[in-house]
């Protein structure tokens, strides 16, 4: 794989990371309130950052940060958490299938909060990510006989998400990988901790929860998290989404193996629409000898396509998730 096709490789091992996790969580979540776990989850995210911080060689320097850098990550680390809150609090009086579905439509809100901000989509980003979120749509079995407040409070959390994700494709330009991800969960634990201790119910502890803590913890927070600031640098916003749509494929594919939840004609249908979404921003609905396209250096033109054998005869300037969908 060229070197400059790794920021879609990252995204995608995020939401394969993200896609693991969904079982362990829906386990977990028998024994402990969501919004403990949630607090849990980042504490032991946060534990792992400061271990790893510790062993390196540059970290006076990370710390040396300008206060502008603290703001930027610390808006990012707040329209995180926020997701994941509003999240939560919807759950309680929507149905898992109104949610993932609501949430997954921060995919088709980034191009559009990006034309508010002076930055008109791409049309085959727009066409891509109305096609995945009609996937997403079959793939979930969602609902809405009743819209009630539950669907309102998870539309706030696709809002939070879509930020989330075009503040690390704006921001991470101008801050240091590292920097910004630091101060972005360090952020994220704060918020989580205090609404574990404000609104945070009872723990029954079992080897369920544990599994669920250290695997989210350290794999999908720390890990994924960084990998996703990582390759938003390189990506635009819009595109980035469209990968990190991918997460309820992955979700959906380990239900099946772990839980026995397999899909109905409508759920395959549904992840054959996510997939074309995909293949419609990756290639303007061309067919070409290769999907994935090179990146766009961060402030610079993108190489000429001649160079790469493998690219697309489409648009190459074409360059999320964040949110991504994540339980």
């Amino acid at each position: 794989m060229h070197s400059l096709n790794l920021p879609v490789a990252a995204l995608l091992a995020a939401a394969l990371i993200w896609g693991v996790t969904f079982p362990l969580v829906k386990t977990a979540l028998l024994d402990v309130d969501a919004i403990s776990f949630l607090g849990m989850r980042f504490a032991v995210a946060l534990v792992v950052l400061a271990v790893a911080f510790a062993g390196l060689p540059r970290r006076q320097e990370i710390l040396r940060m300008r206060p502008a850098e603290w703001a930027m990550g610390a808006v990012a680390g707040a329209a995180l958490y926020g997701g994941f809150l509003f999240q939560t609090l919807g759950l309680r009086t929507t149905t898992a299938a109104n949610s993932a579905f609501i949430t997954g439509l921060c995919v088709v809100m980034v191009p559009f909060l990006m034309w508010a901000g002076g930055k008109p989509p791409r049309l085959k980003h727009t066409v891509g990510a109305a096609i995945a979120a009609l996937g997403l749509w079959g793939l979930t079995g969602a609902d809405f006989a009743g819209v009630g407040r539950g669907d309102l409070l998870t539309l706030v959390c696709a809002l939070m998400f879509a930020l989330h994700i075009i503040c690390l494709g704006t921001f991470g330009k101008r801050v240091e990988t590292l920097r910004f991800f630091c101060v972005q969960l360090l952020s994220a634990s704060a918020l989580a901790a205090a609404g574990a201790f404000l609104w945070g119910g009872p723990v029954r502890w079992s080897a369920g929860v544990a599994i669920a803590l250290l695997v989210t913890g350290v794999f999908a927070t720390t890990g994924a998290f960084f990998l996703q600031t990582w390759a938003q640098r390189r990506l635009e916003p819009s595109r980035a989404s469209i990968w990190i749509l991918t997460e309820p494929l992955f979700a959906l594919g380990f239900g099946a193996i772990l839980l026995g939840e397999f899909p109905g004609p409508a759920g395959l249908a549904g992840a054959a629409l996510i997939l074309t979404g995909v293949w419609v921003v990756e290639t303007g609905g061309r067919l070409a000898p290769g999907m994935i396209r090179p990146a766009t250096p961060p402030g610079g033109e993108p190489p000429s396509s001649k160079l790469y054998r493998s690219a697309p005869t489409g648009d190459s300037s074409s360059t999320m998730e964040s949110g991504h969908v994540e339980a």
